[in-house]
């Protein structure tokens, strides 16, 4: 049994072996065959060099698509011909204010701007209340229809009076700005104390200190100077309503806003004279003050005069019925008024009085009357008289007396005061 046992390890021994050397001549013929196919290093080196030349690569051909059509562009539609008015064809405008037009554009048949053609017929008188038609149109009968605007002036709304805190000095300066103004809003800025300047425009070379009148936070008023209001001749009012607009337009330019309030050449008894000559005439005006927004507003204190601090004394402890506050008249044009100022405040300050700019708030300061009452149709009469004038507009002998009188005494009023206080400043 072992016998048979070695001849079968003996047997796959054989077997193996076999397999060995069958390996062994396989993979050795088949190296041969590989250095055949194989050229030489000698032929290798003698061969020059080049490059491959590349397989071509067959080329993509794509089939297009329909692409989608392109819309067409939408032609712009051919713009309406026509005027057409900015805004709206019916407007309010505050009266007093100078009448702005809205603006408006024309468009030809073509869609061409042919605003330049258009021809505005009509006026707005905007010192008076009331409904203003304008007509926009083409010339040569084109064939383009005319547009209308109406144009309502309306009165401004005058806020409810509130009177100020009694004790209240309100300094106010006419005829400015004049020479002396740029040294007064230094006295006044140093103090800190607003005031309100009535502006005169017939001094023109000083307009340019307007705006700084306004940065300063005074308020503003107008002056109103026009001596022709007191030459009694038709048409003289619209004159002076139509001055009062173009002088309000010159504050707009120079400042951004308007002014709110209004004194006359020698406050409403001169006024109220042409009233006397002209029966109606200034209640007209006064009227028409209020519907431009514009308050009246005379003195109750006048302190371009010598013994300045005991004027201001007497007057603040005894003051002018029936006002309980101070407005006081100072001509911006002499310099003596501005070195009374420090003085002034000083004064006014240590005894606990206020100062203060004027407000559309306050009640109107009117000679001889706490706010002007419209008088009663009269007969006509001698006006010569100064008690008969007086008796006719209501106000005391003595105001109408002033309005009576000369600019000549009126001025040599001025020059003796001048002399006076130049007496005591020496």
């Amino acid at each position: 049994m072992k016998r048979l046992y070695k001849i079968i390890l003996f047997i796959l021994c054989l077997f193996f072996l076999g397999l060995v050397l069958f390996a062994l001549i396989y993979l050795r013929t088949g190296l041969s065959r590989a250095g055949a196919l194989m050229p030489s290093a000698a032929t290798v080196q003698a061969v020059p060099r080049s490059s491959p030349t590349p397989t071509p690569t067959p080329a993509l051909v794509l089939t297009p698509s329909t692409p989608d059509p392109t819309p067409e562009p939408t032609p712009e539609p051919t713009p309406t011909p026509g005027i057409f008015l900015k805004e709206s064809e019916e407007i309010e405008w505050p009266c007093g204010i100078p009448f702005r037009d809205p603006g408006f554009t024309a468009l030809g048949r073509d869609g061409e701007d042919i605003s330049a053609e258009v021809t505005v017929t009509g006026e707005v008188t905007p010192w008076h209340t009331g409904d203003y038609t304008l007509t926009y149109a083409l010339p040569g009968g084109a064939d383009i229809d005319s547009v209308q605007r109406t144009v309502h002036v309306v009165p401004q709304k005058r806020k409810e009076a509130v009177r100020p805190a009694t004790g209240t000095i309100c300094l106010t300066y006419i005829d400015t700005p004049s020479e002396p103004t740029e040294e007064l809003l230094t006295l006044l800025k140093r103090d800190e104390v607003k005031a309100t300047f009535f502006i005169s425009t017939y001094q023109t070379e000083f307009l340019d200190l307007l705006p700084k009148i306004a940065e300063d936070g005074h308020e503003l008023g107008i002056y109103f100077p026009d001596m022709s209001w007191y030459s009694g001749e038709e048409g003289v009012l619209e004159h002076c309503l139509s001055e009062i607009v173009r002088m309000q337009e010159i504050i707009y330019e120079k400042t951004g806003r308007y002014a709110k309030f209004i004194r006359f050449y020698g406050g409403t008894p001169n006024a109220r004279y042409l009233a006397v000559r002209m029966p109606g005439e200034f209640d007209e005006l006064y009227q028409t003050m209020h519907d431009m927004g514009l308050l009246v507003f005379d003195w109750n204190l006048e302190v371009d005069v010598a013994e300045v601090t005991a004027k201001i004394s007497s007057n603040f402890t005894h003051p002018t019925k029936p006002y309980d506050y101070v407005v006081a008249m100072q001509q911006n044009f002499r310099r003596q008024s501005v070195l009374a100022v420090p003085e002034m405040i000083r004064w006014g300050k240590e005894k606990g009085y206020t100062f203060s700019p004027l407000e559309d708030t306050f009640p109107e300061v009117l000679f001889g009357q706490e706010e002007y009452i419209p008088p009663s149709p009269e007969p006509e009469i001698d006006i010569t008289k100064p008690e008969t004038a007086a008796k006719l507009k209501d106000v005391s002998p003595e105001a109408a007396e002033l309005a009576l009188a000369t600019i000549d005494s009126a001025f040599a009023a001025l020059e003796s005061e001048f002399n006076s206080m130049m007496t005591d400043f020496d």
